[in-house]
């Protein structure tokens, strides 16, 4: 049987942590672009 208010929040803490995952890789690229 599924927990299924612990699963949206599992789901919702990942998704949170992938847009901010995002968020870093975008400014890391825009770092290096900037640098070379």
């Amino acid at each position: 049987q599924l927990n299924i208010p612990e699963l949206t929040v599992n789901l919702t803490i990942n998704s949170d942590r992938l847009v901010l995952a995002t968020m870093l890789l975008k400014e890391i690229k825009q770092t290096f672009s900037t640098m070379t």
